[in-house]
């Protein structure tokens, strides 16, 4: 599992790198990132994100974070790439 890992945690940080609208801290352990949603409401970009491209991130406000939501990694990772393009695709129709 942990190469599947490493390459997710690799593409969310070059994905990362390349959102304006998103910030998160980085570590070099664990399978969840928390990221912060710059500008609008979390729940509100986590409702679009799942109602116009059928992905899923786990709200922040769950955890005391509500401008936050949660992405796990050591999926597919083609998988995990699309869903990263998903995010990206909800960004830029924000």
């Amino acid at each position: 599992a942990r190469p599947i890992v490493d390459a997710d945690r690799k593409l969310l940080r070059d994905f990362l790198r390349q959102q304006s609208g998103l910030s998160a801290v980085w570590t070099d352990w664990g399978t969840t990132s928390f990221v912060q949603l710059r500008d609008g409401n979390a729940d509100d970009f986590l409702q679009r994100l799942r109602a116009e491209f059928d992905t899923s991130a786990v709200p922040g406000r769950f955890f005391e974070m509500p401008d936050h939501f949660r992405i796990g990694m050591g999926v597919n990772t083609e998988m995990f790439a699309e869903g990263l393009n998903r995010i990206s695709q909800t960004l830029a129709d924000h």
